[in-house]
């Protein structure tokens, strides 16, 4: 039931209704993700997280360190804002740290490339692991 029913409606939301915004953040999408993680399969939340939140956080994090007055103050204040804002439990899982570390890459190479980061900084591709809860079944 869980996996036919729950994991494809989180999903969907964290799609469809969360978006990573700095000036506005509304938390409630994500906060709802975090109410099934006492009764999801860590590998199954942290697959859901990994397709649905990290792609939007690092792609608003990249927009943000290409600026060409970036304040990488600012950026560290909110990279810890969003790594504080995961529940332990949750932010320790594999998909999780692997998310937050490449967000931490992204930071320090727009560091070391420093004013030329606008130009020279790659834009993130993202990869996440297959997922049997979002393969279709054939009969």
């Amino acid at each position: 039931m869980l996996l036919k029913y729950i994991v494809p409606k989180i999903s969907a939301v964290l799609r469809d209704e969360f978006r990573v915004n700095p000036r506005n953040q509304d938390m409630n999408p994500l906060l709802r993700t975090f109410a099934w993680s006492d009764i999801l399969r860590p590998s199954v939340l942290g697959q859901i997280l990994e397709k649905e939140f990290f792609p939007k956080w690092l792609d608003v994090l990249y927009t943000w360190l290409v600026q060409p007055n970036v304040n990488f103050e600012e950026v560290a204040q909110w990279y810890q804002f969003w790594k504080g804002s995961f529940p332990d439990d949750v932010r320790m899982l594999p998909a999780v740290e692997q998310g937050f570390t490449r967000g931490l890459r992204l930071i320090n190479e727009a560091l070391e490339l420093g004013k030329d980061a606008p130009a020279k900084l790659l834009k993130q591709v993202h990869q996440y692991t297959a997922s049997p809860i979002h393969t279709p079944r054939y009969a």
